[in-house]
């Protein structure tokens, strides 16, 4: 699971244009949008990431619960897993691991 943590934050750090943070400054722990964490990220951002994640993974906005994966990397992260093909996560795991 380290490592598609590690493919999300990368994936929101590139699809949002975050700049002067890097994905080993982010804990997964820390909130996807809105929260007091480093990336300060609202609704439009939030737009970006689930098209990224539609794009790549094959899920479905309607599909996804929306609230609860952003409150966290480890809630998306459980959320891909859970919902997602296996073949399609390695794939994105693949695209962003460097």
């Amino acid at each position: 699971m380290e490592s598609l943590n590690y493919s999300l934050k990368k994936m929101v750090i590139e699809q949002c244009r975050v700049r002067g943070v890097t994905v080993a400054q982010i804990q997964n722990s820390d909130p996807v949008i809105g929260g007091t964490g480093l990336l300060q990220l609202d609704s439009l951002d939030a737009v970006e990431i689930v098209t990224c994640l539609e794009r790549h993974l094959d899920l479905k906005a309607d599909s996804m619960p929306l609230k609860n994966m952003f409150r966290s990397f480890t809630e998306l992260a459980q959320f891909v897993q859970t919902a997602a093909p296996i073949d399609k996560i390695n794939a994105f795991i693949e695209l962003y691991k460097n």
